[in-house]
């Protein structure tokens, strides 16, 4: 007769170990069946006799978690993982799930079982994390979010008083608080040094750290609180002190290799760390700025710069910083490389905004089929950013960044790929920089510019002719351009043939260009007239009241005030 085997007699770690392997080698469907029994398994016990088999379980656990949550090509399955898991939380139970991963991040005693704990927990606030960098507001799953801002978990400290009767202080805090706490107190003593078993740990507590800062807008609040900032800031002084004694060439030599290499690791991890604190938060950046980031962002540029990995990290944190916050823009142009120096008082011709600048000229330089974007993507959003602050557009207004723009010729490009891209990436950042006078009257003074921007409004991507019309639109409302775009043949034929054969969006922009140009100004008038301009938008007026299409009474209304102020003046105010 077969033995019966009672289950609880096994090894609960063997059990889970397996179903952990099994899903991962297999790839077992992910649904609530896998997980409804794990979440149930992660039920608190005091019970010393319990404890060990307890912590082993959870460990085994969490590292179920984290492989059913890590997909590294595709994402779409790791969004389904989390958003099944964040479901199967919610129906069994968040207070538990939150405190028993409080529990198990700070379980000092247990090794295995806060490694798998702070694993797990970055495997799943990752997923999440990604989604915010890569997804707009309105497609993104904010199930961990709302778990870590909503969920309130119970913490218990001792304290002993006069009459030596130990009191237990029992506080309530939301769990995206709590968590931080415990994440930065174990931050803080790798800092410190005070064990080997952390210090080993460090790159993965710093790991979850950066994604919950990422994801918990509890989690900003509490670090900002707590000094990360200024803890932040002092690592960086400290690595350039390091870095400072130590010079470039060095990476060349195998033994010296070994000793940078690791502090240059621990930068960019930092540099991580800041950027997600940074993500949607203005507090935390104003803060950044108060800091002087931009500054040791600079002294600091060099050793960026050395890998492109690291160059596209710090690109990102910067573009991050200087994202709707004015302040950290303001910081750019004022910082300096010399040692010892602060930031300046008044803008550089060296600064780290012309560092930025300079690095989209070398990047133009190499664009080809096989070069990657990214670095030139990144500085373009920092540059965009920075087009809100006065002192910034006219840094740019004075460097030789427009001359770069003659690389998009035609004749260079021959229209291959990647360079319509590289076009969409100049046409995006022109259209806001030319939503001020500085980029108005640079783009139209530069001949190179002006005739790229009408070359591109034919180009074969719809996008890229919308936005190229765009820019030529803004500059067309800057008044001192009237004369240079009148007495342009190129420009008022493009007039013509869009209101001709262009869509509906175009046969708009150049209504509103002939707006602009016409108002109080008898010359232009004249040369519509001359051009019969006039006769063409009336045309498109009679076309629009005949069509059958549903077009706007406003966009009909706009046409015929046009062509009245274009023809007799009478409305001309």
């Amino acid at each position: 007769m077969p033995k019966v085997i009672n289950i609880s007699e096994l090894d609960h770690d063997f059990i889970c170990a397996g179903f952990c392997r099994v899903i991962a080698v297999v790839q077992f469907p992910v649904n609530s069946l896998v997980f409804v029994p794990i979440v149930a398994l992660m039920t608190d016990t005091h019970l010393p006799q319990l404890i060990y088999l307890r912590n082993r379980v959870w460990s085994e656990i969490f590292k179920l978690l984290s492989a059913l949550t890590t997909f590294e090509t595709q994402t779409e399955l790791s969004d389904e993982a989390l958003r099944i898991l964040s479901q199967t939380i919610e129906d069994s139970g968040r207070e538990a799930f939150i405190e028993t991963v409080c529990e198990a991040t700070k379980s000092l005693a247990f090794n295995d079982l806060q490694n798998s704990a702070l694993l797990s927990l970055t495997s799943l606030l990752s997923v999440e994390s990604q989604q915010i960098f890569k997804k707009p507001p309105s497609t993104r799953d904010s199930s961990m979010q709302n778990l870590l801002d909503t969920v309130r978990t119970v913490s218990t400290t001792p304290e002993t008083d006069r009459s030596d009767d130990s009191v237990i202080i029992v506080t309530e805090t939301v769990a995206g608080a709590e968590l931080c706490k415990i994440l930065l107190n174990l931050y803080d003593l790798c800092n410190l040094k005070v064990s080997k078993d952390l210090l080993r740990k460090k790159s993965v507590i710093t790991s979850s750290l950066t994604s919950i800062l990422c994801v918990s807008h509890e989690a900003k609040k509490y670090a900002l609180k707590a000094g990360l900032p200024t803890a932040t800031i002092k690592q960086m002084k400290e690595f350039y002190v390091k870095l400072s004694l130590e010079s470039v060439d060095c990476l060349r030599r195998v033994l010296e290799k070994k000793r940078v290499c690791p502090v240059l690791k621990e930068l960019n991890e930092l540099v991580g760390l800041v950027t997600n604190f940074m993500v949607g938060d203005g507090a935390v950046k104003n803060k950044f700025a108060e800091l002087g980031l931009s500054d040791f962002v600079h002294k600091l540029w060099v050793w960026f710069a050395l890998q492109n990995s690291h160059l596209v990290d710090v690109l990102r944190m910067l573009c991050t910083f200087t994202t709707d916050c004015a302040i950290a823009c303001q910081s750019l142009p004022l910082t300096s490389s010399v040692a010892g120096s602060g930031p300046r008082k008044i803008p550089s011709k060296i600064s780290l905004l012309n560092v930025v600048i300079g690095l989209v000229e070398k990047e133009m330089d190499q664009v080809s089929k096989t070069h990657n974007l990214g670095v030139l993507k990144l500085c373009f959003g920092i540059l965009t950013n920075c087009c809100s602050v006065l002192e910034c557009r006219i840094i740019i207004s004075k460097s030789t960044l427009l001359t770069s723009v003659s690389r998009l010729h035609p004749a260079i490009t021959k229209k291959q790929k990647p360079w319509d891209l590289v076009e969409l990436l100049w046409l995006e950042f022109l259209q806001t920089f030319t939503l001020y006078p500085e980029g108005q009257s640079s783009v139209a003074k530069i001949n190179d510019v002006f005739d790229l921007l009408l070359a591109l409004t034919s180009a074969s991507k719809v996008t890229n002719r919308s936005q190229a019309l765009t820019v030529l639109r803004n500059v067309a409302f800057y008044q001192p351009n009237r004369t240079r775009l009148l007495t342009s043949d190129d420009f008022l034929n493009l007039l013509k043939n869009k209101l001709e054969y262009g869509n509906k969006e175009e046969k708009s922009m150049v209504v509103l260009i002939m707006w602009s140009l016409a108002a109080n100004n008898q010359k232009a008038k004249i040369v519509f007239k001359a051009a019969k301009l006039d006769a063409q938008l009336h045309q498109v007026l009679k076309h629009y009241q005949l069509s059958s299409e549903m077009i706007p009474g406003d966009d009909i209304d706009t046409i015929k005030y046009v062509l009245n102020v274009i023809r007799d003046g009478e409305r001309d105010s």
